[in-house]
């Protein structure tokens, strides 16, 4: 089952799942996701293995709806988008999650819990020295954003211990490719910039950096994550800082851009360790920069 799965990276899961052999129920508000991004997974017909359903995994019928599918696993891949735009919508994406916990331990207790969160936002800023980060690094959550990520992996692993249900955490660094909206993060923004040929707009000096991770390779992480690294948060990143000068010097073909104030709160540098995922998980990021932009202009 995946959470989320008609949004970006959702639906990016969707496809693989179904190219592995895998049944898969897809459960999606619709508030930021499209039916869209499943357009491929439809039309390919899958022998009915696809399921949609449009419903709010915060809402009482969640409970009922698993109950009928009780899933191996369930993938969380929803809220990231909606984070950035507010306090509020943190919060609420914080008591969907909770909801969803509390399902599956009374309805599927038996289901492992796979869910995402924004990395550079769990961790905060650190020293150029100390990057990449580790999962052991002290985080210093930015935002009410950031405060609830970490809510989530408490909140997780206090039903762990409790109740007995698995889970793992993937902190996510910068994810990108194909159906990625223009306002999801800063290579959202760089892409349609280049693909309307309009002005790119740097906020900040545009040295500020950014781990950028191909939405193939994030989704690789996520469908090995189904059995391995059990109770563990685990990064899912290159370990490589970008800065935005330099993504906009791949992308923009010699374009200028425009200055904007730096955004607050925002992170000055950001790079995530992969070491525990090549440990636990067997993954390592394998899609350079240029590729992926690639994959992305091919799509426009």
């Amino acid at each position: 089952m995946v959470v989320g799965g008609a949004g970006f990276i959702g639906s990016h899961l969707v496809d693989r799942l179904l190219s592995e052999g895998s049944v898969v129920h897809v459960v999606d508000s619709m508030v930021s996701g499209s039916l869209a991004n499943l357009s491929s997974a439809r039309q390919s017909g899958h022998d009915g293995r696809l399921s949609i359903q449009q419903l709010d995994a915060a809402a009482p019928e969640f409970s009922e709806y698993l109950a009928r599918r009780r899933p191996g696993v369930l993938y969380s891949v929803c809220g990231l988008e909606s984070w950035a735009r507010g306090p509020m919508e943190a919060v609420l994406a914080l008591g969907t999650f909770v909801n969803l916990l509390d399902a599956v331990r009374r309805e599927s207790a038996e289901t492992k819990v796979v869910f995402t969160l924004p990395g550079s936002i769990l961790y905060g800023d650190a020293p150029a020295r100390e990057l990449p980060l580790k999962e052991d690094h002290a985080r210093r959550p930015i935002g009410v954003a950031g405060v609830v990520a970490q809510a989530m992996i408490d909140t997780a692993e206090a039903y762990r211990n409790d109740h007995g249900v698995e889970y793992t955490a993937l902190a996510l660094s910068t994810v990108y490719g194909p159906r990625l909206r223009p306002d999801a993060n800063v290579l959202g923004a760089a892409l349609a910039a280049w693909a309307n040929g309009s002005e790119f707009v740097v906020h900040g000096d545009g040295r500020q950096t950014r781990d950028l991770l191909y939405v193939d390779d994030c989704v690789d992480a996520l469908h090995r994550a189904s059995c391995r690294a059990g109770g563990l948060v685990v990064n899912v990143g290159t370990g490589t800082q970008t800065t935005i000068r330099d993504l906009w010097a791949t992308i923009g073909d010699g374009r200028p851009t425009a200055e904007g104030p730096r955004r607050n709160r925002s992170p000055l540098r950001v790079a995530l360790s992969p070491s525990r995922a090549r440990l636990h998980l067997g993954w390592s990021p394998w899609t350079s920069l240029e590729a992926g932009v690639e994959r992305c202009r091919s799509t426009v």
